[in-house]
């Protein structure tokens, strides 16, 4: 069989033009969901950027806590954290890193606020002027001197 090469470029070119077809259906099919996702993401309810950053610690603890303890609590004061048990000390890892640069001290006795993680506020031995509800069953308590 003899193919000319006239012919032999025809086919080609349809060829070529039905991939692009093909790929351009493809594509579009796509542009649809992609736009949707983009105009939720526009649209929807988010949390400033110094916000959102501690949602990946809301295994841990109530990401409110985080941000109303942050509000609260004046930038370099010095806090403590008290927790139930050694579980829970993910706990007072993601608070100390949501609440820098204030200054984590380890003796409740030393710190001018406390955060009362799931303990109760009366029977730790502190004398306190405010508690402030962060959360469920998390407290902040300023501590008298």
């Amino acid at each position: 069989m003899i193919v000319r090469t006239g012919s032999a470029r025809r086919a080609l070119t349809v060829l070529a033009a039905v991939v692009v077809v093909c790929e351009l259906g493809a594509a579009t099919a796509h542009i649809g969901h992609i736009a949707r996702r983009g105009y939720d993401a526009l649209t929807a309810p988010g949390y400033p950027a110094s916000e959102a950053d501690l949602d990946a610690l809301a295994f841990y603890v109530s990401p409110e806590a985080l941000v109303r303890a942050r509000s609260l609590i004046p930038p370099h004061a010095t806090y403590a954290v008290i927790v139930p048990s050694a579980s829970e000390h993910g706990a007072a890892l993601a608070f100390r890193f949501a609440l820098l640069p204030r200054v984590y001290r380890r003796s409740r006795h030393r710190a001018e606020w406390v955060i009362a993680y799931q303990v109760s506020s009366e029977h730790q031995g502190l004398h306190y002027s405010r508690e402030i509800g962060l959360a469920p069953d998390v407290n902040l308590l300023k501590i008298e001197r």
